[in-house]
């Protein structure tokens, strides 16, 4: 078994093969979507295909019903009826989720809105739609994240090919 002991290179060799930099990327979440503690796996059943379609029709139902409400309410034409049909809806997107917490944050929302004021109604509505935001935004913001990781892994490969085609051949 023979040992290669590193010989030192001439000085226009070592300028040859310092054509780039490395850098280091770190791939993070932004940390407004960082929850305040992951939910145990015991806590919430599995989600099965039926539900996750049922839990995003009952969103889009919601949504619908929002923009009917605030659409009447700009009017002046908002009735309770109107304020009825966005509350049964979030309780309809809080009865399709198989998380209890959801459920009750989703039942509580609906009770808030039924008992609220007009402006009462309009602070609700606009948190929601920020809901809403996070929710349309997350998925992008995870493939750009998936990207950007991959982008490192291929260049940390590239790095190792080129440092091995630098090796001396013997």
């Amino acid at each position: 078994m023979t040992l290669l002991a590193p010989s030192a290179p001439d000085q226009k060799a070592r300028n040859r093969t310092r054509t780039s930099s490395s850098s280091l990327a770190i791939v993070a979440p932004p940390a407004s979507l960082a929850l305040p503690a992951p939910p145990s796996p015991s806590d919430t059943p599995p989600a099965s295909p039926n539900h996750e379609l049922e839990w995003k029709s009952s969103l889009r139902n919601l949504e619908l019903r929002i923009e009917s409400y605030k659409d009447r309410a700009k009017e002046g034409r908002a009735t309770e009826r109107d304020a009825e049909e966005v509350a049964s809806a979030m309780e309809e997107v809080g009865g399709s989720h198989t998380d209890p917490r959801v459920r009750a944050h989703w039942q509580e929302r609906a009770e808030e809105f039924r008992g609220g004021s007009t402006g009462g109604r309009a602070e609700i509505l606009e948190e929601i739609g920020k809901g809403f935001l996070a929710l349309l935004t997350t998925p992008f913001a995870l493939v750009g994240a998936v990207f950007q990781a991959v982008g490192g892994i291929l260049g940390g490969v590239a790095a190792i090919f080129k440092g091995i085609s630098r090796l001396p051949r013997g």
